[in-house]
Protein backbone atom coordinates (compact mmCIF):
# COMPACT_ATOMS: atom_id res chain seq x y z
CA UNK A 1 0.00 0.00 0.00
CA UNK A 2 2.81 2.73 0.96
CA UNK A 3 4.43 1.66 -2.44
CA UNK A 4 1.27 2.97 -4.27
CA UNK A 5 0.88 5.79 -2.37
CA UNK A 6 0.60 9.28 -4.55
CA UNK A 7 -0.22 11.27 -1.51
CA UNK A 8 1.91 14.57 -0.67
CA UNK A 9 2.34 13.52 2.97
CA UNK A 10 2.51 10.00 4.47
CA UNK A 11 1.57 9.66 8.11
CA UNK A 12 2.37 6.40 9.53
CA UNK A 13 0.72 5.82 13.49
CA UNK A 14 2.43 3.53 15.36
CA UNK A 15 1.84 2.57 19.14
CA UNK A 16 5.72 2.61 19.81
CA UNK A 17 8.10 4.87 19.42
CA UNK A 18 10.60 4.68 16.30
CA UNK A 19 13.03 7.00 16.86
CA UNK A 20 14.00 6.80 20.13
CA UNK A 21 16.14 4.68 22.25
CA UNK A 22 16.46 5.78 25.74
CA UNK A 23 15.86 3.03 28.03
CA UNK A 24 18.40 0.07 28.94
CA UNK A 25 15.32 -2.14 29.85
CA UNK A 26 12.21 -2.63 27.53
CA UNK A 27 10.98 -3.31 30.50
CA UNK A 28 11.08 0.35 31.65
CA UNK A 29 10.05 1.90 28.13
CA UNK A 30 8.81 0.12 24.77
CA UNK A 31 10.39 1.08 21.56
CA UNK A 32 11.56 0.31 18.50
CA UNK A 33 14.95 1.11 19.32
CA UNK A 34 15.28 -2.10 21.33
CA UNK A 35 14.62 -4.12 18.37
CA UNK A 36 17.53 -2.54 16.03
CA UNK A 37 16.42 -5.16 13.24
CA UNK A 38 13.20 -4.89 13.14
CA UNK A 39 13.96 -0.93 13.52
CA UNK A 40 15.95 -0.88 10.31
CA UNK A 41 13.54 -3.23 8.21
CA UNK A 42 10.91 -0.58 8.89
CA UNK A 43 13.43 2.56 8.13
CA UNK A 44 14.18 0.94 4.96
CA UNK A 45 10.70 -0.29 4.48
CA UNK A 46 9.61 3.34 4.15
CA UNK A 47 12.32 4.81 2.12
CA UNK A 48 12.53 2.30 -0.23
CA UNK A 49 9.07 3.03 -1.08
CA UNK A 50 10.27 5.99 -2.24
CA UNK A 51 7.08 8.18 -0.63
CA UNK A 52 6.45 11.40 -0.05
CA UNK A 53 7.19 13.30 3.37
CA UNK A 54 6.72 10.20 5.72
CA UNK A 55 5.57 11.35 9.35
CA UNK A 56 5.74 8.97 12.56
CA UNK A 57 3.19 9.69 14.86
CA UNK A 58 4.13 7.22 18.37
CA UNK A 59 2.66 7.65 21.86
CA UNK A 60 3.13 5.36 24.95
CA UNK A 61 5.66 7.17 26.93
CA UNK A 62 4.46 9.87 28.96
CA UNK A 63 5.53 12.95 27.74
CA UNK A 64 5.76 14.54 23.89
CA UNK A 65 8.60 15.47 21.22
CA UNK A 66 9.18 16.05 18.06
CA UNK A 67 12.30 13.76 17.17
CA UNK A 68 14.22 13.47 13.83
CA UNK A 69 16.54 10.74 11.82
CA UNK A 70 18.19 11.16 9.10
CA UNK A 71 18.85 8.42 6.45
CA UNK A 72 21.87 7.90 3.93
CA UNK A 73 21.54 6.00 0.67
CA UNK A 74 25.04 5.35 -0.62
CA UNK A 75 23.38 3.57 -4.31
CA UNK A 76 21.75 7.31 -4.98
CA UNK A 77 24.48 9.57 -2.67
CA UNK A 78 20.70 10.92 -0.85
CA UNK A 79 19.99 12.09 2.36
CA UNK A 80 16.32 12.05 4.04
CA UNK A 81 15.15 12.75 6.88
CA UNK A 82 12.64 10.99 8.65
CA UNK A 83 10.43 13.17 11.47
CA UNK A 84 8.52 11.64 14.32
CA UNK A 85 5.94 13.81 16.34
CA UNK A 86 5.37 11.53 20.13
CA UNK A 87 2.26 12.95 21.55
CA UNK A 88 0.91 10.93 25.12
CA UNK A 89 -0.51 11.05 27.55
CA UNK A 90 -4.16 12.89 27.74
CA UNK A 91 -4.05 11.26 31.12
CA UNK A 92 -0.69 11.05 33.11
CA UNK A 93 2.45 12.27 32.18
CA UNK A 94 6.06 12.52 33.63
CA UNK A 95 5.52 15.92 34.36
CA UNK A 96 1.59 15.91 36.08
CA UNK A 97 0.80 12.65 36.94
CA UNK A 98 3.04 9.48 37.04
CA UNK A 99 0.94 6.57 37.26
CA UNK A 100 -1.87 5.89 34.78
CA UNK A 101 -4.32 4.16 37.14
CA UNK A 102 -6.67 5.96 39.00
CA UNK A 103 -6.52 3.27 42.28
CA UNK A 104 -2.97 3.30 41.91
CA UNK A 105 -0.32 3.91 45.56
CA UNK A 106 -0.39 6.54 47.70
CA UNK A 107 3.76 6.61 46.53
CA UNK A 108 2.13 7.32 42.87
CA UNK A 109 -0.45 9.67 43.89
CA UNK A 110 2.13 11.90 45.97
CA UNK A 111 2.99 15.16 44.63
CA UNK A 112 6.94 14.51 45.53
CA UNK A 113 6.47 12.02 43.37
CA UNK A 114 5.31 14.34 40.23
CA UNK A 115 8.11 16.37 41.50
CA UNK A 116 10.93 13.48 41.32
CA UNK A 117 10.02 12.40 38.09
CA UNK A 118 9.55 15.56 36.29
CA UNK A 119 12.75 17.41 37.80
CA UNK A 120 14.61 13.31 36.61
CA UNK A 121 13.39 13.85 33.43
CA UNK A 122 14.48 17.30 32.95
CA UNK A 123 17.42 16.30 34.29
CA UNK A 124 17.65 13.39 31.35
CA UNK A 125 16.83 15.60 28.98
CA UNK A 126 19.90 17.68 30.05
CA UNK A 127 23.15 14.84 30.38
CA UNK A 128 21.41 12.15 27.92
CA UNK A 129 23.29 11.85 24.48
CA UNK A 130 19.59 12.17 22.99
CA UNK A 131 20.66 13.20 19.54
CA UNK A 132 17.18 12.57 17.84
CA UNK A 133 15.10 15.05 19.32
CA UNK A 134 15.03 18.46 17.32
CA UNK A 135 16.72 21.53 18.85
CA UNK A 136 15.00 24.86 17.16
CA UNK A 137 13.46 28.02 17.92
CA UNK A 138 9.46 27.09 18.55
CA UNK A 139 7.10 28.98 16.34
CA UNK A 140 3.52 30.60 17.87
CA UNK A 141 4.88 31.55 21.10
CA UNK A 142 6.40 27.98 21.42
CA UNK A 143 8.83 26.04 23.28
CA UNK A 144 12.65 26.89 22.60
CA UNK A 145 15.20 24.64 22.43
CA UNK A 146 14.93 20.53 22.68
CA UNK A 147 11.83 20.14 21.27
CA UNK A 148 10.14 17.66 24.19
CA UNK A 149 7.06 18.99 26.81
CA UNK A 150 6.39 16.40 30.19
CA UNK A 151 3.12 18.12 30.28
CA UNK A 152 -0.51 16.57 29.56
CA UNK A 153 -0.55 16.59 25.57
CA UNK A 154 -1.98 16.01 22.48
CA UNK A 155 -0.56 16.81 19.04
CA UNK A 156 -2.02 17.92 15.42
CA UNK A 157 -0.01 17.99 12.06
CA UNK A 158 -1.82 21.32 9.85
CA UNK A 159 -1.27 20.75 6.58
CA UNK A 160 -0.74 24.02 4.11
CA UNK A 161 -1.22 22.43 0.89
CA UNK A 162 -0.97 26.45 -1.21
CA UNK A 163 1.81 27.10 0.70
CA UNK A 164 3.52 23.09 0.64
CA UNK A 165 4.18 23.15 4.25
CA UNK A 166 3.65 20.70 7.22
CA UNK A 167 3.22 22.12 10.83
CA UNK A 168 3.55 20.03 13.84
CA UNK A 169 1.85 20.99 16.87
CA UNK A 170 1.69 19.49 20.25
CA UNK A 171 -0.91 21.14 22.65
CA UNK A 172 -1.22 20.83 26.59
CA UNK A 173 -4.06 20.71 28.95
CA UNK A 174 -3.73 24.68 30.22
CA UNK A 175 -4.07 27.22 27.42
CA UNK A 176 -4.58 27.43 24.02
CA UNK A 177 -0.91 28.28 22.53
CA UNK A 178 1.05 25.30 21.35
CA UNK A 179 3.67 23.98 23.85
CA UNK A 180 5.60 22.70 20.89
CA UNK A 181 5.16 24.03 17.60
CA UNK A 182 7.66 23.61 14.16
CA UNK A 183 7.43 23.60 10.30
CA UNK A 184 9.04 22.42 7.70
CA UNK A 185 8.25 22.24 3.75
CA UNK A 186 6.76 19.29 2.32
CA UNK A 187 9.56 19.02 -0.07
CA UNK A 188 12.07 18.92 2.89
CA UNK A 189 10.28 16.18 4.18
CA UNK A 190 10.48 14.33 1.23
CA UNK A 191 14.34 14.60 0.75
CA UNK A 192 14.17 16.67 -2.28
CA UNK A 193 15.28 19.81 -0.86
CA UNK A 194 17.77 20.21 2.05
CA UNK A 195 16.77 21.12 5.43
CA UNK A 196 17.34 23.81 7.57
CA UNK A 197 20.15 22.15 9.61
CA UNK A 198 21.91 19.32 8.18
CA UNK A 199 24.61 18.08 10.93
CA UNK A 200 25.58 14.59 9.28
CA UNK A 201 27.54 14.28 5.80
CA UNK A 202 27.69 11.21 3.72
CA UNK A 203 30.81 9.90 5.44
CA UNK A 204 29.60 10.38 8.98
CA UNK A 205 27.01 7.06 8.03
CA UNK A 206 29.80 5.09 7.88
CA UNK A 207 29.66 5.23 11.61
CA UNK A 208 26.57 3.70 12.43
CA UNK A 209 27.03 0.07 12.86
CA UNK A 210 25.12 -3.46 12.38
CA UNK A 211 22.25 -2.02 9.95
CA UNK A 212 21.69 -3.92 6.49
CA UNK A 213 19.58 -2.74 3.52
CA UNK A 214 20.23 0.62 0.96
CA UNK A 215 19.01 3.21 3.76
CA UNK A 216 21.12 3.66 7.15
CA UNK A 217 19.90 6.23 9.55
CA UNK A 218 21.12 8.09 12.54
CA UNK A 219 20.14 10.42 14.96
CA UNK A 220 20.61 13.41 12.67
CA UNK A 221 22.57 15.49 15.42
CA UNK A 222 25.46 13.15 15.31
CA UNK A 223 26.16 9.48 16.63
CA UNK A 224 26.58 9.51 20.43
CA UNK A 225 29.45 6.72 21.60
CA UNK A 226 29.09 3.92 23.55
CA UNK A 227 31.19 5.27 26.69
CA UNK A 228 29.11 8.75 26.73
CA UNK A 229 25.42 6.82 26.32
CA UNK A 230 26.24 4.56 29.28
CA UNK A 231 27.43 7.35 31.83
CA UNK A 232 24.31 9.26 31.00
CA UNK A 233 22.16 6.36 31.85
CA UNK A 234 23.90 5.02 34.76
CA UNK A 235 23.50 9.43 36.17
CA UNK A 236 20.04 9.25 34.65
CA UNK A 237 19.56 5.98 36.96
CA UNK A 238 20.97 7.38 40.05
CA UNK A 239 19.53 10.43 40.07
CA UNK A 240 16.15 8.95 39.87
CA UNK A 241 17.03 6.66 42.47
CA UNK A 242 17.96 9.28 44.71
CA UNK A 243 15.15 11.70 43.91
CA UNK A 244 12.59 8.64 44.84
CA UNK A 245 14.18 7.54 47.66
CA UNK A 246 14.91 11.36 49.08
CA UNK A 247 11.76 11.19 51.89
CA UNK A 248 13.32 8.08 53.42
CA UNK A 249 17.15 9.57 53.02
CA UNK A 250 15.65 12.67 55.02
CA UNK A 251 13.48 10.57 57.84
CA UNK A 252 16.72 8.70 58.29
CA UNK A 253 18.44 11.68 58.66
CA UNK A 254 15.81 13.05 60.80
CA UNK A 255 15.28 10.24 63.51
CA UNK A 256 19.41 9.92 63.62
CA UNK A 257 19.65 13.40 64.54
CA UNK A 258 16.52 13.41 66.92
CA UNK A 259 18.12 9.88 69.07
CA UNK A 260 21.65 11.86 69.18
CA UNK A 261 19.66 14.81 70.38
CA UNK A 262 18.33 12.41 73.13
CA UNK A 263 20.82 10.50 73.70
CA UNK A 264 22.54 14.13 74.83
CA UNK A 265 19.54 15.18 76.82
CA UNK A 266 19.72 11.99 78.36
CA UNK A 267 23.56 12.13 79.50
CA UNK A 268 22.66 15.90 80.68
CA UNK A 269 20.28 15.09 83.00
CA UNK A 270 21.91 11.86 84.35
CA UNK A 271 24.86 14.40 84.79
CA UNK A 272 23.04 17.00 87.05
CA UNK A 273 21.34 14.10 88.68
Amino acid sequence: ALKRSQASVNVIVNGLQVHGDKYCDGNIGEAWGRFPSAQNHLYNAILEADVKAPILISGDVHHAELSRKDCYSEQTNTIRPIMEMTTSGMTHSWGNKFCSRSDSTIICRSPFTTMATRAAMTIAHWINPWYELVLAEGLEGAKRGSQYSLEYNFGELEFNWVGNTTRFRVFGAETLKPLLSLEWKMDQLSGSSPMDSQFLQPQDFGRVKDQDGPWVCSHYRGIPGPLQSAFAQIASTLTITVLISLPIIVIGIALVFCGRLLSRVRSQKKKTD
